[in-house]
């Protein structure tokens, strides 16, 4: 079991933070912050947004996350899961999730446990599942660095945001590194710019030769290089960034749906409804009734 610091601290449960950073962006509210979501670049390859870890998690349900970065989990005791797809994931104390960026993926798990999470975005995919968490055997050094971070994380040492932030890394390296993690190439200049690109102007008209202009290649070998690296299409990966900020626009906002359409990029409310459910597996309506106004961290 993962030791605390001596002095206790009132115990602050999961269903009484407000989740603000599930879908859009890898804040928390409960974590150390580090850098923003779209800090990584060609030459970063390992960018840490959030450690953070909470004594007793409970009441860690919630279905359909979905977001652009990578989460790193750890629980000390049994009781929570991940499920994504038909695969189903446990929470155990001798191992490691990892899931990459946009899973879409439901957390369950209502006893209070030690949970240790971080978030971060790392310029590389898998390479069998790009999409798939992954169980993964802790590994001592793995687990006394996740100690020491659940120090600062729960201790608020003096000055510990550095720390933090390097421990943080130092766990990652460690994670990313190991033989059974297969990975697809580096992501080549040209994707990244692509990618930046969609990032930010996901809620314009884009259009594939625009996409391509920036990148320096072809409408063809745009679609290829995507294809390679992500598993995805161009077109694909700019309907995943639009449905992202509409998951967060429907859980923060009461905006209407057609104002969240036209806000996402979407033509109309009636081919985003279509789309929101083909990739959530819910209609915008139905998700905003499920998630409006929860309270968490995941």
């Amino acid at each position: 079991m993962i030791p605390t610091n001596k002095k206790k601290k009132p115990v602050r449960k999961r269903s009484t933070i407000k989740n603000v950073g599930a879908y859009s962006h890898p804040f928390s509210g409960v974590g150390v912050e580090h850098a923003p979501l779209h800090a990584a670049t060609i030459y970063e390859r390992i960018v840490v947004h959030e450690c953070g870890y909470l004594p007793e998690c409970t009441g860690w349900n919630f279905h359909s996350v979905y977001s652009p970065f990578w989460r790193l989990y750890y629980n000390s005791k049994s009781g929570h899961s991940l499920t994504a797809g038909d695969n189903r994931l446990h929470l155990r104390p001798d191992r490691l999730v990892l899931v990459p960026p946009h899973c879409i993926f439901d957390c369950e798990g209502v006893s209070p446990v030690p949970h240790f999470w971080t978030h971060f975005t790392y310029n590389r995919s898998l390479g069998d599942n790009p999409s798939a968490p992954l169980e993964l055997l802790a590994s001592e050094l793995e687990l006394s660095l996740i100690r020491e971070l659940v120090c600062l994380c729960d201790g608020g040492r003096p000055s510990s945001s550095d720390e933090n932030l390097f421990l943080g890394l130092a766990l990652l390296h460690v994670v990313l590194c190991r033989k059974e993690i297969t990975w697809k190439a580096y992501h080549p200049p040209s994707l990244q710019k692509a990618i930046e690109y969609i990032d930010l102007h996901f809620q314009s008209n884009l259009k594939i030769v625009a996409i391509a202009k920036i990148a320096g290649l072809s409408e063809s070998a745009l679609t290829r290089v995507f294809k390679k690296h992500l598993g995805l299409s161009p077109a694909h990966y700019v309907l995943d960034c639009r449905i992202r900020e509409a998951t967060s626009l429907l859980q923060h906002t009461q905006e209407t749906i057609d104002s969240i359409a036209e806000k996402t990029g979407f033509t109309n409310r009636f081919y985003f409804t279509r789309m929101f459910k083909k990739t959530t597996g819910h209609s915008p309506a139905e998700f905003r009734k499920e998630h409006a106004l929860r309270y968490s961290a995941t």
